[in-house]
């Protein structure tokens, strides 16, 4: 019985690596912008970035990945720049943020590579309100966005790329598409209207800690 609680089927261990290389590449990336000297804004954000690069990203082939992982610093940072020239404007920074949170769920029609761009979009943009970003810190948080993506590319394509030794996934069917809109668009729709509605009582609750009720809502859809 305890077993069942505590143990999970792992074949081939592929869990375990890929969690112990998620490990070693997170903690490179924040190594390496603490002995470059950045600042702990910029080592969260580095170490965030490294994160969702090693877990979203999850193209079949190597190289897709790769491509994938590249495109993130171009769906990620102006969004980081948005977000951080809009900190004091609150009706424009809450509309937009309720875009980027729309649009990055509709990035799910161009299937894993758009999943991973629309999730780092949108976390790029909650976590500057967590960080409380402004523009003065945008050079500094790009070179630790960079910096940590070349750290966990360097963890997940050199030091340990288990990938090259197992054969590609099977590709699930696209999903029978029913009525006027697409899934994607569906959920879209869903997730903007949530998000508004979580960002209307959070505001209520807390002037300061609102953009966790917008997180909560994004992670269910």
């Amino acid at each position: 019985m305890l077993k069942r609680v505590f143990v999970a089927p792992d074949p081939g261990r592929v869990r375990l690596r890929f969690a112990s290389r998620a490990v070693i590449g997170i903690g490179l990336a924040v190594a390496l912008c603490g002995l470059v000297g950045h600042s702990l804004v910029a080592a969260v954000t580095g170490g965030l970035a490294a994160l969702l690069a090693l877990f979203t990203v999850t193209d079949p082939t190597v190289r897709g990945q790769a491509v994938t992982t590249a495109l993130l610093p171009v769906a990620g940072l102006p969004v980081l720049a948005v977000a951080a020239v809009l900190h004091d404007q609150p009706l424009a920074r809450d509309l937009i943020f309720l875009g980027v949170m729309g649009a990055g769920v509709y990035a799910r029609r161009w299937g894993p590579r758009g999943h991973a761009l629309g999730v780092f979009a949108f976390m790029m943009f909650f976590a500057a309100q967590f960080l409380h970003t402004v523009p003065g810190q945008l050079p500094e948080l790009y070179a630790a966005v960079v910096l940590s993506l070349c750290a966990s590319s360097t963890a997940r394509f050199g030091l340990w790329c288990y990938e090259r030794r197992l054969p590609l996934p099977a590709q699930p069917a696209p999903p029978e598409v029913r009525g006027r809109l697409r899934v994607t668009t569906r959920q879209a729709v869903q997730a903007t209207l949530g998000g508004a509605f979580a960002l209307g009582i959070g505001q209520v609750l807390s002037d300061e800690r609102w953009y966790w009720a917008v997180g909560a809502t994004w992670w269910v859809f």
